[in-house]
């Protein structure tokens, strides 16, 4: 061996790369005690000192190396020394700084994300990640390690990376599946979709993988595909209580209420404190009327509901509205669910750079929903897109529902400046969709019901977000500014469980269309499958509106009317034998019980007109259902409770002109309904009064009500261009201009 510094120092190397560091070491203080300003002695000596785990000495000779001769190399193993001493800081300072000489150094990337990994920096580390595999992206460790991190912190970049991995690896199949995940986390149910069923292909007996598989398909709407899932799912983990409680959820949307609460049921005898099956089995029950050891059940979940936490996410919220859950409670349930939310959707969208009002002057208002087709909530928004003036305002529509061939979704689509259909799209990009538009406001015509897709409000797409018309509570959401109501449902005791902020229309806040076709006289009862005599109290409502002590006070008021009828929606599964039976039980017959089917809307209209007087519900009141009643001269007798939901009878009626309709208490309403069943002149009245002023009245004005909105809409963005945060606003019937036509 030559007795120069560099010789020695060759053989350094090679002591310690053979696994010698000991000797390595000796040489090297050899070659320094000869040659004190070798810097490159000084650097080896540092390594070897790494290899005998000896970090702080480490240090002292790595930094006499850099103070004779600094490189990125040197400076990275100074990096890895302070790490290794766990100076974590100084060690990922010293990396970045060799990483910006050397930036395309696999050795520096690795030891920084070892660094950032241990030191908690996600999303750096993801970074780093990302940079090591597109300098390698044949590398499948790399994109797999990358895939992983990038989830972790939620980077949108993250499925890309999985796809990289599972090109190079395609039999990875724990990749497909946190694909999978990832891409569902996203928003993506197709995507998603794809993925489990790839992760199936390769290992058909992941029971886990079946169930997630048709959790999608449910949200899809696909439920024959969903139910074959679950099936396989509890064929190969029989009696797993998550699986039976999905299908429970699928068979309550095909309207299954019965084998629901056989499921439920079953996974509470597993786990008695789930508190999701509890909640299931609740629905279940209502939905059939069968009401035995509700009370129980229902006192369960409120106690869940008062304590709040994240337990109260298993509640359903709207489904909270038909049980005696204060307002409090529902509070806690919805902030709940809206916490899950946010957990789901990650990040807001970043703020895009906008003016309040578009480019020529008019508000940029844009409706989400899923209803811009056949249903209820379509029949009430059916002159809104189009009634709006296009002087003032430019109208964007965001359909969250499937495209179907129906008058309502030919004329949504025609009647909006714009529509979108963002149906195929993910929450994100949905929402990335919404912002590219620029609007100024986005009204939710939504909650938390099936297909109305909140997530996408929780991305933040819009500068100002309120909730309109469909979702009578609160979302418990901060990314919601307001709630368009009045203040007979929103008093001022109630608002402090909003986190929303008030948006009082002057009146009523319903919009109903005036241009619907009112019955022509009364339905003949015969034609409505009613009986030739005797006084027919109805409810219109579905019966999962319907509770033990309502059916008792309705059984009390038939009793005091003699010969009289109560006509209702036939109930799912055994519930009209159920109700039939609680009139056996309390005396009287059951034939003056009269069960409805489910009717086309125009169909529904006309035969309600048959009845004499409809009996609203408590504590969710009847909605659409009372104003169909209304506008066909039906006269309604409310209850108004501590509810917004509980409290939209009394709005109607009031805007209506028939407020002594509404009942101060259970007793006044008892007292009412016998009166008018035993006064025909009082009756005729009230239905003349709904046949003449009351179609002309507030409640079915329709350009009066969108002229509300387009004051309220006015006023919150004028508010929002002078920097105002959103407040309560109650609008006067001054601040609404006239116009003429739409």
């Amino acid at each position: 061996m030559n007795d120069t510094p560099d010789a020695l120092l060759d053989e350094a190397m090679r002591l310690g790369a053979a696994g010698r560091p000991a000797d390595a070491l000796a040489l090297c203080g050899q070659v320094i005690g000869r040659w004190p300003q070798a810097a490159r002695a000084w650097r080896f000596q540092g390594m070897a000192l790494l290899q005998t785990g000896r970090p702080a000495d480490a240090i002292d000779s790595l930094a006499r190396a850099m103070a004779l001769q600094p490189d990125p190399e040197t400076q990275g193993y100074l990096g890895v020394a302070h790490c290794q001493a766990g100076r974590l800081a100084d060690g990922i300072a010293a990396l970045r700084a060799a990483l910006s000489q050397a930036p395309r150094s696999v050795l520096l990337l690795q030891n920084l994300l070892q660094a950032l990994l241990r030191n908690g920096d996600g999303a750096e580390a993801a970074a780093i990640a990302r940079r090591l595999s597109d300098g390698l992206p044949r590398h499948a460790e790399h994109a797999r390690r990358a895939a992983r991190l990038l989830a972790r912190v939620g980077d949108l970049a993250a499925p890309a990376y999985f796809r990289r991995a599972l090109d190079l690896m395609p039999g990875w199949r724990e990749g497909w599946r946190e694909l999978a995940q990832t891409v569902r986390q996203a928003g993506d149910a197709s995507a998603a979709a794809a993925a489990w069923q790839a992760a199936l292909d390769r290992d058909p007996r992941d029971g886990e993988g079946w169930n997630n598989l048709g959790l999608i398909r449910f949200e899809q709407g696909r439920w024959p595909e969903a139910a074959m899932c679950f099936d396989r799912a509890l064929a190969l983990i029989p009696g797993s209580s998550v699986v039976q409680l999905n299908f429970g959820q699928l068979d309550m949307a095909a309207k299954l209420p019965a084998r629901a609460a056989e499921r439920f049921g079953a996974v509470l005898r597993q786990d008695p404190r789930s508190v999701a099956a509890l909640d299931g089995l609740v629905r279940a029950r209502l939905a059939t009327c069968d009401w035995e050891g509700l009370t129980e059940l229902t006192d369960a979940l409120r106690a869940v509901a008062a304590a709040g936490g994240p337990d109260c996410e298993a509640i359903s919220p709207y489904c909270s509205l038909f049980l005696p859950i204060g307002p409090r409670e529902q509070w806690q349930i919805a902030r709940a669910k809206a916490a899950r939310i946010e957990s789901r959707t990650g990040a807001p969208l970043p703020p895009a750079p906008r003016a309040i009002s578009g480019r020529d002057g008019r508000l940029r208002v844009g409706y989400l929903s899923a209803d811009f087709r056949r249903h209820i909530l379509g029949d009430m928004i059916w002159q809104l897109l189009a009634g709006h003036d296009r002087a003032r305002f430019e109208v964007f529509a965001y359909a969250t529902n499937p495209p179907e061939d129906s008058a309502h979704y030919r004329k949504f689509s025609a009647d909006a400046d714009h529509f979108r259909d963002l149906s195929p799209l993910s929450d994100r990009a949905a929402a990335a969709r919404v912002q590219a538009d620029a609007l100024d406001l986005l009204i939710f015509l939504g909650g938390y019901t099936d297909g109305d897709r909140a997530e996408i409000l929780a991305l933040r797409p819009a500068p100002l977000q309120a909730t309109y018309l469909d979702y009578p509570a609160t979302m418990g959401a901060s990314w919601i500014d307001y709630v368009i109501a009045d203040t007979t449902v929103m008093p001022p005791e109630l608002e402090p469980w909003f986190t929303e902020r008030l948006l009082a229309l002057p009146g009523c806040y319903q919009l109903n269309n005036d241009r619907f076709p009112h019955p022509e006289g009364r339905c003949p009862r015969a034609e409505a499958g009613l009986p030739a005599e005797g006084f027919v109290f109805s409810c219109f409502n579905k019966t999962d509106r319907l509770n033990p002590e309502l059916l008792a006070r309705w059984i009390a008021i038939l009793r005091d009317v003699p010969g009289s009828l109560l006509w209702l929606l036939r109930p799912a599964g055994d519930g009209a034998s159920r109700l039939a039976a609680a009139f056996a039980s309390a005396g009287l017959d059951p034939s003056r019980l009269v069960f409805a089917p489910l009717l086309a809307k125009a169909a529904h209209v006309r035969r309600q007109s048959a009845a004499d007087l409809f009996l609203d519900t408590l504590p969710s009141n009847a909605h659409t259902t009372a104003s169909d009643a209304l506008w066909a001269g039906v006269p309604v007798l409310t209850l108004a409770g501590d509810s917004f939901a509980g409290r939209v009878g009394a709005s109607l009626l009031r805007a209506v002109g028939l407020p002594d309709q509404i009942a101060a208490s259970t007793a006044a309403y008892h007292k009412s309904a016998v009166e008018m069943a035993g006064d025909p002149a009082a009756l005729a009245r009230h239905r003349a009064h709904l046949e003449g002023p009351g179609r002309r009245s507030a409640l079915f004005d329709t350009r009066l009500r969108i002229g509300e909105l387009e004051a309220a809409y006015d006023e919150i963005c004028r508010r929002a261009r002078r920097g105002e945060s959103p407040q309560r606003l109650a609008m006067r019937p001054g601040d609404v201009p006239r116009r003429s036509g739409f």
